[in-house]
């Protein structure tokens, strides 16, 4: 059995490319959750959206609506570009802006007026998520104007009159004008400056931020990694049914080698290959991107590790005794992977699926080792704990290789 095992260890060395495009996946998806929840240094990072302004208006109302897309959070989410009359498409066209903001002549006399105007806005069709952005931004500020304009009808419709009957107003119609403001702040002041809703804002300390991000990148990770582990096992299972077409299967048998030395060097094969690609995507998990681990965890989250690479290799072997060929096991084996992934929590949080599914997740093994590793990282649960998941996965570790090895067997004698 060791000269066959260490045949397969000699071939994947020299061979590697197979095996480093297996194990490449998961360590991909890993870097990628890596760099999503990983927090930025400088806090939350705001997408940056070219908007191109067209001011036809150029008014004060018009000016305060441009200078709108610079305060604060929106002066670092929104890129603003002004241009002349009939340059903004150009920007569009070239894919430089995500949106066009054009603010027709007489805005702001309409608006004073209470009279139906309209603001232009022209998306790039090329972009998904900055025009529609831009889209609710200009809504909320249109839907704002309104409102001030409505709320201060009186004094506004009042100026607006004086200026066209006179060239400037007298002294008693800005008192007028001061009495008519002052009376609607009376009204409206509790509303604006004490509101009877408050904000009560708490934020979190760094600290508790990221251990945040860490907790979700760990608890999806453990999803991910023991589904990928399927994969890669599946991927280099293949190697029996290779086997099997080249002969080289029949060449080993005729030899002093026993059948059952045979398949139990392909079990050890896939558990050391496993378990290497596992130990990869956790490594990087741990040194790379800071996930935290008690030191009175790493032996029960090692020891789970075997445990779950153990019990896959068993699974993935049975079920590769039950296939008849090469063309079988890719149809069925990646299917019922996902099917075990889903019901077992690694694509979807247990706790999101409908109740009926909720209930199904125990008869899936790889909720099992999902749900073992999410309570040793996330709750810090012994081995102690865990008792009912490693029963389960030692049960599936020795039954699922056992028939496998029977099966496989009658099938050679034949």
């Amino acid at each position: 059995m060791w000269i066959l095992l260490k045949k397969d260890l000699l071939r994947l060395i020299k061979q590697p490319a197979g095996f480093l495009f297996l194990i490449a996946v998961p360590i991909v998806l890993s870097s990628l959750m890596g760099l999503i929840f990983a927090n930025s240094e400088h806090g939350v990072i705001l997408p940056h959206i070219a908007l191109v302004i067209e001011d036809h208006d150029d008014s004060l109302l018009s000016g305060l609506l441009k200078n709108a897309f610079h305060q604060e959070e929106l002066g670092e989410m929104f890129d603003v570009t002004e241009v002349d009359k009939d340059q903004g498409r150009a920007y569009i066209e070239q894919d430089k802006a995500a949106a066009l903001l054009i603010i027709p002549a007489g805005f702001s006399d309409s608006l004073l007026a209470l009279t139906p105007t309209e603001l232009i806005l022209v998306k790039n069709p090329s972009l998904d998520f900055g025009p529609k952005i831009v889209e609710e931004m200009v809504h909320i500020l249109a839907e704002a104007a309104d409102r001030i304009v409505r709320i201060g009808e009186e004094p506004i419709t009042t100026i607006r009159n004086e200026l066209e009957n006179n060239e400037r107003m007298t002294d008693a119609t800005m008192a007028a004008i001061a009495v008519m403001i002052n009376q609607l702040m009376t009204k409206t002041g509790s509303l604006i400056f004490d509101p009877p809703i408050t904000l009560n804002k708490q934020s979190v300390s760094e600290n508790e931020s990221n251990n945040s991000n860490k907790s979700l990148f760990a608890s999806t990770l453990c999803g991910i990694a023991t589904m990928c582990l399927f994969f890669i096992l599946n991927g280099l299972a293949v190697d029996y049914f290779r086997e099997r077409e080249h002969y080289t299967m029949y060449r080993i048998l005729v030899s002093p080698t026993s059948s059952f030395d045979y398949i139990l060097s392909k079990y050890v094969y896939l558990f050391f290959a496993g378990l290497i690609s596992f130990l990869a995507v956790w490594s990087l998990a741990f040194f790379v991107w800071r996930i935290p681990i008690p030191l009175s965890q790493v032996l029960p989250f090692c020891l789970m590790l075997v445990i779950i690479t153990s019990s896959s290799v068993g699974i993935i072997s049975l079920i590769y005794s039950l296939v008849r060929s090469r063309s079988q096991a890719a149809a069925i084996i990646p299917a019922l992977i996902i099917v075990f992934a889903l019901l077992g929590g690694a694509m979807i949080p247990i706790q999101a699926l409908p109740p009926f599914f909720e209930r199904l997740s125990i008869f899936s093994p790889i909720y099992w080792g999902v749900d073992g590793l999410q309570k040793i990282l996330l709750d810090q649960q012994g081995l102690t704990m865990l008792a009912s998941h490693i029963m389960i996965l030692i049960l599936l570790s020795i039954a699922c290789p056992t028939l496998s090895l029977l099966l496989q067997r009658r099938r050679i004698l034949r």
